[in-house]
């Protein structure tokens, strides 16, 4: 029988052509494959750089935290003139800008910061606001935010700066009457002066703390801190005497331990807690009237007497039961302060008047205003 020479390679044939094809389609999914892996990779470093710019905006925060919630900013030139508003406001922005700017890196990742004009505009309620941008960077790949943050300063602050005392103040309940105005010559202290100082007015905005001590003013005291914080402190001790022939004004709480002798001649403010922990021996005497923002606390032993009336909470009420017990008027501490000996209900006339707070602290707003480029 004769062979047909014609089939002869075919299979061979099919075999190179079926490795073909599957060669071409391997070589196309593994190119997919790759093209897929550079993707995801890019994505991966997309959001790997928008992370670190978010990083470094919430890092800048919490320096500007650091550095302006609770600041003071001084209130007087050198020469004992009163800065204006916009004064204050630059203080606060050359805080912000002394602050150094954050970075990280941390192998191929990393972000830094940078202020986006350098200055500072002004923001709502008396405040400012401060703009800046953080790049994220993760591989080649860059991501930047630009970021406002607002800082304002405590409710009421700044207002009182360009005419102290002559705010319409009827409709607050903070205080339950007029405020006075406050002499733009008033320089506020770091520490009590010294007794009989000339100074009408004497300003201190930070905490006072007295510990067997004798002191006498014939003016009015103001110590000037932010409500619910710390004050005034008497440590105690039988020498520890504060006669104040005025006004009486605490911006904050005042505690006050063991024996001590506490006179004043006019009006008593505490925009806080009052503590009196002392002993039968300690005299709390206010000739004119007084205003707690909370029902002071105090053993029934101690003489406590208010000749004016009585104000307590927010809004204020009279406290009608008052705070009276003339035996304070009898007492040592009374008789050696140099103020009138008189039981007279009401010797002031006047209402109580306590003088305007100064400008508070600032404080930086929780949310930031964020535009993802």
């Amino acid at each position: 029988m004769q062979k047909n020479l014609n089939e002869l390679g075919n299979a061979l044939l099919l075999v190179l052509m079926v490795i073909v094809i599957f060669s071409v389609l391997g070589l196309g999914l593994i190119t997919l494959n790759v093209s897929a892996t550079k993707q995801f990779a890019k994505k991966e470093e997309q959001v790997q750089a928008r992370h670190q710019a978010e990083m470094g905006v919430l890092h800048y925060k919490a320096e500007i935290d650091k550095a302006v919630n609770g600041y003071i900013p001084e209130l007087y030139d050198e020469s004992g003139n009163l800065y204006t508003e916009e004064d204050i406001r630059q203080k606060v922005c050359s805080k912000i800008k002394g602050i150094s700017k954050p970075e990280k890196e941390d192998n191929s990742f990393e972000y830094h910061t940078k202020a986006k004009t350098g200055e500072c505009s002004t923001g709502p309620n008396n405040g400012l606001i401060y703009e800046f941008a953080s790049i994220g960077k993760a591989g080649d790949t860059n991501k930047e935010i630009e970021a406002k943050i607002v800082v304002v300063p405590e409710p009421a602050a700044l207002p009182a700066l360009e005419n102290p005392g002559e705010e319409d103040h009827s409709n607050d309940n903070s205080l339950p009457f007029e405020q006075p105005k406050i002499p733009s010559d008033t320089k506020p202290k770091s520490k009590l002066p010294p007794s009989n100082t000339k100074d009408k007015f004497i300003v201190i905005n930070e905490k006072v703390t007295t510990h067997k001590d004798n002191r006498k003013y014939n003016g009015t005291l103001i110590i000037n801190v932010e409500p619910d914080k710390d004050a005034f402190e008497i440590k105690g001790g039988k020498s520890d005497n504060l006669y104040v022939g005025g006004d009486f004004y605490v911006g904050g709480n005042v505690h006050v331990q063991n024996h001590a002798c506490m006179v004043i001649g006019g009006n008593m403010t505490v925009d806080g807690s009052f503590n009196f922990q002392g002993n039968p021996e300690s005299n709390i005497i206010i000739i004119g009237d007084a205003y707690f923002s909370k029902m002071p606390t105090y053993k029934e032993k101690i003489n406590f007497h208010v000749v004016g009336k009585t104000y307590i909470g927010k809004p204020p009420i009279e406290y009608t039961s008052g705070l009276k017990n003339t035996d304070a008027l009898k007492s040592s501490c009374y008789q050696n302060s140099g103020l009138p000996n008189t039981a007279d209900p009401d010797p002031n006339p006047n209402p109580p008047t306590p003088p305007i707070p100064l400008p508070g602290s600032w404080t930086v707003e929780g949310s930031v205003n964020a535009e993802y480029k």
